[in-house]
């Protein structure tokens, strides 16, 4: 039976390639996605959701438009990596018959988990505002979750660990550092796969990968075009986020979690956004600081990749 999963999102390249995994792939039913402002401001990021499911064919998964603004701070953006319109500056349509749904993004994350109580995974591929709110709104909300898998973090635990907006901070967390609090508090399961394996160098895509992409048909063509901009910007290798939280729900063997006890400043000057993880060895699980999660410390980046393709093309 297919694993039911809701996606929160904020298109971006890598979240579009991770929602291409996702509907292609049989072992997963998405129930719905809800978005929010991130790498684009919502109304964008919610027109490239349309646009990648309107692509795709997919024009039965029903999308949420959310918040619009972090809880904590301004908002900020990455168009200067995705590009003005989020998915590198591509000419993509969206369908006519393609429109978000009217239900705000918070309410559909409270009713789908009434509908579906701890039947959910929900893979979280931006900035946590919307799961936040929805903690927020109904006591009850979380509780109904299974789990939440998300892209999320820098936690110094590898070679790689390291910031990709300040010196620490990861992006999605910075935007709203409060929402992750909110978030990593909570007491559900949380799976969160950070800069610590998404940048590790296995797992960037070099120039094999692009030109296999560019001649592998039009789902490897759109990737490709998406991509090239950034690739070549980068140097000739480029991580692809996101898309490690849908290949660890398909092929969870290639990755490795540990459970440590997290917190996120919110209030430091220069470490605002960062995650503390307190990975103290000696120390017993009632004197450490923070809130349970399982971080991933590693993955084998080929079958990442191989699985990605497979899944996509």
């Amino acid at each position: 039976m297919a694993r039911n999963i809701v996606i929160d999102t904020d298109p971006g390249i890598d979240d579009a390639v991770a929602i291409m995994a996702s509907a292609l792939n049989n072992d997963l039913n998405i129930l719905g996605i809800s978005v929010v402002a991130g790498n684009v401001d919502v109304d964008k990021a919610t027109s490239n959701t349309l646009r990648i499911l309107g692509f795709l064919e997919k024009k039965d998964i029903p999308v949420y438009k959310g918040a619009h603004r972090p809880l904590l701070g301004e908002r900020i953006d990455a168009s200067d990596i995705h590009g003005d319109d989020g998915l590198g500056n591509i000419d993509l349509k969206i369908p006519r018959d393609l429109k978000p749904m009217e239900t705000s993004a918070p309410q559909f994350l409270i009713n789908i988990a009434k509908e579906y109580p701890k039947d959910i995974t929900l893979v979280t591929l931006g900035p946590l505002t919307n799961l936040a709110v929805a903690i927020l709104m109904d006591s009850e909300f979380i509780d109904n979750i299974n789990s939440i898998v998300s892209m999320a973090g820098a936690y110094g635990l590898t070679p790689y660990g390291k910031g990709n907006i300040t010196p620490k901070a990861e992006f999605n967390v910075y935007t709203d550092p409060l929402a992750a609090k909110i978030v990593f508090s909570s007491e559900t399961e949380k799976y969160l796969i950070g800069l610590d394996i998404t940048q590790k160098p296995d797992a960037l895509l070099n120039e094999d990968d692009m030109n296999m992409l560019r001649d592998s048909g039009k789902n490897g063509k759109l990737i490709h075009n998406m991509l090239k901009t950034l690739f070549y910007a980068s140097g000739g290798a480029v991580p692809l986020h996101d898309p490690h939280t849908i290949i660890y729900l398909i092929k969870p063997e290639i990755y490795k979690f540990r459970r440590y006890f997290i917190d996120v400043e919110i209030y430091g000057e220069n470490t605002y956004g960062e995650i503390v993880v307190d990975d103290r060895e000696k120390v017993p699980e009632w004197l450490k600081q923070g809130f349970p999660s399982y971080i991933c410390i590693d993955v084998d980046g080929e079958e990442f990749k191989k699985e990605l393709f497979n899944t996509i093309l």
